[in-house]
This record gives C-alpha cells, sequence and structure tokens, in this order.
C-alpha cells in the first residue's frame, strides 16, 4: 500500500469540502425590512433630592481613620444630588451633585475641646486625601462628625469648603473645634 495515498484522499476530500462551502446557495435567503423597535417615552422627569450610599469609598475612609489611630466606629460616604421620577413612578437617572461624609468617632469626654479639636483635624487631614476631583459630583459638600461619649453626642455638620478655609487661616486643634460647633453648643459665659 502507497503510504502517501491515505494522505491525498484526505488532502481530496478536504478540497472538496472547502470548494462546495463556496458555491452560491440554493436560494436566497429573504431580506426583512427593519424593523423600529417601539419605546415608550417615559415623559417629563420630576427631580427630588436624594442620595446613594458608597461603600467603598466609606471602607476605604474608615480605614485609614482607623489606621492613624482615630477612635472611629463608623464612617459614611454617599453621593448627594437629585434623583429623576417619571410620571409613571420608575426611577430615571440620578445627578450627583457632591459627596458628604458622616464620621462617629468614640471619646473619653465631649467637655474637652483640645481633644476635640485634635481628633477633628485629624479627621479632616484623612478626608483631604479623598479630594473633591477624585469623588463623585463637582461641589465640595458636607461633612458630619459625631463626638460619641456612651450615649451622649456631639454633632458637627458644616460644608468641606468651610473647614478648608478655616484651615487654610491657620486655625487649629480647639480653636477649629469651637469654629465648626454650633454657637447654640458653645458654653455660655455669665
Amino acid at each position: 500500500m502507497n503510504p502517501l495515498r491515505p494522505a491525498s484522499l484526505l488532502c481530496a476530500a478536504l478540497a472538496l469540502a472547502l470548494l462546495s462551502a463556496c458555491a452560491a446557495p440554493a436560494s436566497p435567503a429573504p431580506v426583512l425590512p427593519a424593523t423600529p423597535i417601539e419605546t415608550a417615552d417615559p415623559g417629563p422627569c420630576g427631580y427630588t433630592w436624594g442620595s446613594q450610599p458608597l461603600p467603598e469609598l466609606s471602607a476605604q475612609v474608615l480605614e485609614k481613620l482607623q489606621a492613624a489611630g482615630l477612635p472611629a466606629s463608623s464612617a459614611l460616604a454617599e453621593a448627594y444630588g437629585e434623583d429623576c421620577r417619571y410620571a409613571d413612578g420608575t426611577l430615571g437617572p440620578f445627578a450627583v451633585m457632591e459627596t458628604d461624609y458622616r464620621l462617629t468617632l468614640t471619646v473619653s469626654t465631649l467637655e474637652d475641646p483640645t481633644l476635640l479639636g485634635s481628633l477633628l483635624e485629624q479627621s479632616l487631614a484623612i478626608l483631604a486625601q479623598f479630594p473633591v476631583e477624585s469623588t463623585p459630583g463637582p461641589q465640595p459638600g458636607y461633612i458630619g462628625i459625631t463626638f460619641k461619649n456612651g450615649e451622649q453626642v456631639q454633632n458637627l455638620w458644616f460644608e468641606r469648603r468651610k473647614s478648608d478655609d478655616l484651615l487654610a487661616q491657620g486655625l487649629r486643634g480647639a480653636e477649629l473645634y469651637q469654629a465648626l460647633t454650633p454657637e447654640s453648643t458653645h458654653p455660655k459665659s455669665p
């Protein structure tokens, strides 16, 4: 038996298969006209204020606070903006305006402005590692810091722009804390 004969037969069968694949089909496939897909127009959008949690950013902030030795028990970063709601109740796109932060720090006392000011300043230094340009939304947003001692709390809520300005003016520690504390919570002099 000739050793080339099986290979020759295989090549011939392959060539025949390739040539038959190139032949024109017996009948052309019908061409169907393009049919536009009907989509319902949801109508105009009504905007309402809304927020969406940013869990990855929250975890990064908490990790940095704790790595710096701050007594942070929670950190929440959330995108604040406007929800689009259509007349039929369905939710449309969310327009992010800013990223807001809410931090909770556990402290031994709420009566020591030096301690609270130091923790505030250190917390703001951590948040500065997340510049506005690197987070959702074009605006600076707000910062909320809750100092917690057992059941007692001291809440601060301020614009990030304000704390940036105060730091640029050189306020630190207790002065920074007092400048960002609401007037109603300042100790009164007799």
